[in-house]
Order: C-alpha cells, then structure tokens, then sequence
C-alpha cells in the first residue's frame, strides 16, 4: 500500500489537499461482483454508472474489463465517446437526454431507455424524418419496491402511457423494443429482492414476441460495495455482499429464462456506481487550526464536506492522522469534530474524533469514491489534484492536475 512517507512528500507537490486513486482495486471490484451475479447467471454484463465517478481512468477500465457504459447526459455520453467506447455499448439512461444526444447514439446503434412519454413522442418524431432502417429503445419500468419512496423517474408499467409505448414501439417498423429496465436508489438488499420480484412478475406478463426481442433486461445499481466494519456499523441495515446482491436479482432472472425456454436468453444488466468505485478514492488534506468551543474541540482542515461527498446524514469515513515530519504540537482531544475550509456550518468531516494530532499533520479518509470528485462545486476553492498509484510499485502519476483560478472564471465575461 502507499506508505505514509509518501503520502507526507506529496504535499509539496501537490498541496495540503488531494485525491489518491487506486485503479487496481477497481478492476478487482469490477471482477468480483461480475463474478458474483455470473455464478447465477452467466450472461450478465455490468453497465458502469458514470454519474457517480466519471474519472477517464475508471470509465477507460470498465471497458478493457468488457463492460459497457451508463450514462445520464450528453457530457456523460460525449466522455464515452472519446474513451473509443462504441455506440453500442452505451445505455442513456435519465430524465433529460436532450434531443441531439438522443438522436445521435440512437442513429450509431447505442440505446435509449424512455423515461416519459413526451420522451418517446419527441423520438418517433426524429424518426420519422430519419434516414434509418432501425434503432434500439428500451423502457425504464417504475415499480413499487416498497421502500416507502416513490420514485420519479420511469413508467409505471401498469398505467396507460406505459403499455402504449410498448405498443407503438412492437407497432412501429422502425423500432426495436431490446430492453426494461429501473433502478432505485436504496442498497439495502430488500430493495433488490423487491424489484426483482417486480421486473420478473413484469416479464413473466411480456408476450412471447416481445421477450423473445429482449436483448437486456437492467436491474440498475444502488449497490454497495466492501467496506470495513467500523463504517457498516453505521448504517440503519445490514450490508449486503456482493453474492447476497447475485442472490437476490439473478437467481429470479435466470429461473425466470428456464421457465421461457427456447424464448429468449437477454443479458442481464447491472448498473453499479459504488459498489465499484467507493472504496477506490481517498482523500488527503491538513489540519489548519486547533481550537476549542464551550468545550469542544474544533479542528479545521484543507478540505471539506464537498470533497468527500456532501450526502445528508453523512457518516463517518474510515480516516487515520499522517504526523507531519519534524517537531509538533500536539494536542489530545475526544470528541471533536474534524470541520471543513468552506464558511457553511455544516461543513463536517467526520464526527467524534478522538486521539492526538497537531498543525499540519495531515488526515487521510478512506472510501470517498462515489459522488465526491463529480459533485465538488468551484466553492471557496477550486478542485484539488488527483493522483493515481500504483499498489504494487508504489508509483505515482497524476490524473488530473489541481484547477486554478483561471479554470474556474475562463468561461466568465470579465468586462464592465
């Protein structure tokens, strides 16, 4: 692993703050969660989720690994583009696509999973003046999971405008009907067993001229991946392994393919974010300041609640203290909280910190890989640089170097 030496002379470098990537560590995610759901059903493929860290690095690795890219946007889709990903290994998923996005990956063989009706109406419009023989759509099924959320994004598949899109698209010469798919955010694993109770009962209710057209059927993501005790500990459910997840989706889908032999034999998509990439990101800043408030302890740092992922109801990353070299100050306080360089109040890092630290040493957090790097505004301060490291060397590169000041206001008009 990175040793705390070199961790220390990055700072000159690079700064107080800073990302440090593990792509090895991604790759072995990648492999055992598609081992998991293979062992279920061997024709699964995983379809990674760019939304939640789109670094070219991750995206470039899912696609030497065989896997296929999920995006929500134009800027998702473009990124795609210029990895060499093709068309067809693209699924646009989302509620606002925009029309020449759209148009475009439909027009190179990728597919489109319809979220709303005005979407679909908008899509048969284009085609009509097209120059196509064929393209590929798909429809994301909303169900009731029970999960006490009801989700904005999809069809019911019971209402109206549902099955009149199925209809039109079976109807219409120009369309493919090649897959369902949904997604819900939750990761606990009756979420899972809820909505693959529902899209199986779906399917089992699909005629056989439109199962047998099926090429993928997605289960989304909302998965959680490996992470170590003291933050499982922390959530209000068990964690699910990545084989408990397998268990849950693809044991019903792959009874469900027996039970339609000879039908048809889709893939079976998964669309994971975290599960992938959490637990591949670290974070690195320094401790600016030491104080105490009415007594408790408040110790500022070089970075924030933003770089890490600014969720409600955050909780605490797994995080060591680095001791900066040379002489220190070092102070022991219990309970503290570890406070972000942003002028928010809620500006937190971590909760109840307790030990010994001092100016300038620094704080390493651990499994900040999702919705951290994506989500970080240009507030205050702009982005930190990212670095990759190699595990087995030791070897660093960076990846994405820190924004500057004219990063953030280049696309301002500066004039009175």
């Amino acid at each position: 692993m990175f040793s705390d030496e070199q961790t220390l002379s990055l700072v000159d470098v690079h700064g107080p703050s800073f990302y440090l990537v593990d792509i090895e560590k991604f790759r072995v995610n990648f492999s055992k969660l598609l081992g998991a759901f293979k062992a279920h059903y061997p024709n699964t493929k995983i379809a990674y989720s760019y939304k939640t860290n789109y670094l070219p690095n991750l995206c470039a690795a899912v696609n030497q690994l065989g896997g296929y890219a999920e995006v929500v946007s134009s800027m998702e889709m473009e990124l795609a583009r210029r990895l060499h990903i093709l068309d067809s290994n693209i699924f646009f998923n989302g509620p606002i696509k925009g029309g020449e996005a759209i148009s475009s990956l439909l027009a190179n063989g990728g597919t489109v999973n319809i979220d709303s009706l005005d979407e679909f109406v908008t899509i048969v419009g284009w085609l009509e003046e097209a120059q196509l023989d064929q393209i590929s759509l798909g429809i994301r099924c909303n169900f009731d999971v029970m999960d006490d959320a009801n989700s904005r994004f999809g069809l019911d598949p019971e209402s109206a405008e549902f099955k009149h899109i199925m209809n039109e698209c079976v109807r219409h010469p120009k369309i493919n009907l090649t897959g369902f798919h949904c997604h819900f955010a939750s990761r606990a694993i009756e979420s899972w067993t809820s909505r693959a109770t529902e899209m199986v009962a779906f399917l089992q209710q699909v005629p056989d001229e439109i199962f047998a057209g099926l090429k993928q059927v997605s289960m989304g993501g909302g998965m959680s991946g490996e992470m170590p005790d003291e933050m499982q500990r922390q959530f209000r459910h068990n964690i699910p392994t990545f084989e408990e997840y397998a268990l849950a989706a693809a044991e019903p889908f792959a009874q469900l393919i027996k039970q339609r032999d000879g039908i048809g034999e889709p893939e079976l998509i998964i669309e994971p974010g975290t599960a992938l990439a959490a637990n591949v990101v670290n974070f690195v800043c320094s401790i600016a300041s030491i104080k105490e408030i009415r007594g408790e302890s408040v110790i500022t740092t070089s970075g924030s609640v933003y770089n890490i992922n600014p969720a409600p109801n955050r909780i605490n990353m797994p995080i060591k203290v680095i001791p900066q070299c040379g002489d220190r100050d070092v102070k022991s306080v219990s309970d503290a909280r570890l406070v972000g360089f942003t002028c928010i109040e809620t500006d937190c890092l971590y909760r109840g910190f307790s030990g010994q630290i001092a100016v300038g040493d620094l704080l390493w957090l651990e499994q900040v890989g999702a919705y951290s790097i994506v989500m970080k505004p240009p507030y205050i301060l702009p982005n930190v640089a990212i670095i990759e490291f190699d595990r087995q060397t030791g070897q660093t590169r960076v990846i994405k170097r820190a924004e500057t000041f004219d990063d953030v206001f280049s696309t301002y008009n500066m004039g009175a």
